[in-house]
This record gives structure tokens, sequence and C-alpha cells, in this order.
């Protein structure tokens, strides 16, 4: 997903990118100077988009995220909320790890960070790690759904789907830069999550 302002060259260009740019062999928050080296197709294509972007414009704004949901659309959260009410019963990878973080709360920081001219790359995810099962975990007991819950090794998980694309095991990103600049004013994940799934209710009731 690019986000490009204006007309000609010369003004700034906004580019979305991602947490899987990075292997996520170590157990360590991702800086933007740390180097990359994506894994899957997914993330060998927004690192290309990345390069071209840097090499098109030198006043441009690249800010990673991760593990996205939000109100429009199919996300990972109603997926799984969806899953358990249909079938009772929800199965999720327990063993890769991330920063889940809310589509609102990202949006607000992207403008802020587009009326400066702190040109460069950003991390930009709401706080704290959790792996999939965690966060699944948290969205079915916020939405008062009774279901089993069954934690999945990445093994597990690609028996029961080969032809899954490989996930970075560890790939949660530090704000270093946005903390830098204008500050980072992304919260916590479990309170975004607690906020979105009060609004959600209302917006399906």
């Amino acid at each position: 997903m690019c986000f490009l302002a204006g007309k000609s060259r010369q003004e700034p260009r906004r580019i979305v990118s991602t947490d899987y740019v990075f292997p996520g062999r170590e157990e360590q928050a991702r800086t933007e100077a740390d180097p990359v080296c994506p894994i899957s197709a997914y993330g060998r294509s927004k690192w290309a988009g990345e390069v071209l972007v840097r090499a098109a414009c030198s006043r441009a704004f690249i800010v990673r995220t991760a593990w996205l949901y939000g109100y429009v659309g199919k996300n990972f959260v109603k997926t799984m909320l969806r899953l358990a009410r249909q079938n009772g019963r929800i199965s999720v990878v327990a063993d890769q790890f991330g920063n889940p973080t809310s589509a609102n709360d990202l949006a607000y920081e992207i403008l802020e960070i587009a009326k400066t001219e702190n040109y460069g790359t950003y991390h930009c995810t709401n706080e704290g790690v959790a792996s999939w099962y965690e966060f699944a975990c948290a969205a079915v007991d916020a939405a008062g759904i009774a279901c089993e819950k069954e934690p999945l090794t990445s093994a597990d998980y690609k028996r029961r789907f080969p032809l899954s694309a490989d996930r970075p095991k560890y790939s949660a990103l530090e704000n270093r830069h946005l903390a830098e600049t204008v500050g980072n004013g992304m919260r916590p994940w479990r309170e975004a999550l607690a906020t979105y799934m009060d609004n959600l209710t209302r917006l399906e009731g």
C-alpha cells in the first residue's frame, strides 16, 4: 500500500511498509537502523517498494507497521471472532511474536509525521509484544465468546496448512524514530484493542 503526495517527483512520498522486512530470528525489537532480510515474498515485495521510493525521492516517509486491524474490511481480529462463534474453537500459532496495531492509531501518527519535514523510515506499532495466540485470546475474551483455545507451534500450523507463507518468529518493532521526532503516541496494544472491541460491538450492534 503506497501513498503518493503531490504531482511531481520533488514533493514528499509516503509508503506504508511492514515488520516482515526483518527475518525475525532474534528475540529483540528491531529499530529503523537494523539490517533487513525478508523471508517471504510479501516481505520482499515491501522491501522492494521501500527501495524504489528512496531511489525516486529523498523527501520520503516510510512507515513500517505490523499486525494491523481496523473497522473496515477483513482482519485477524474479525476472523478470530467469526471462527470462535462458528466453531466454538480457535487454533492459533503461539510461538510467533509481534505488535498488534490499531489502524486508527497508525493513521493518527502518520498524519502527525506528515506535518513535518523529518523524512526517513519510521516504525509505528502499538506498544507491547504478543503472540498470535495471545492476541486472539484477548480479542475473543473481550467479545465475551466462550470457546476452546488451542495454541499451535509454527510447525503444527505448517503441517495443517502446508501452502502457508513463512512468517518471522519475532518481528516486534521499536518506535525509535517516532519517539525522537514527533513523539511516540502509540498506546499499549491491549488498551488499543479494548477501544476497538468496544467500538466494534456498538457498530455491529
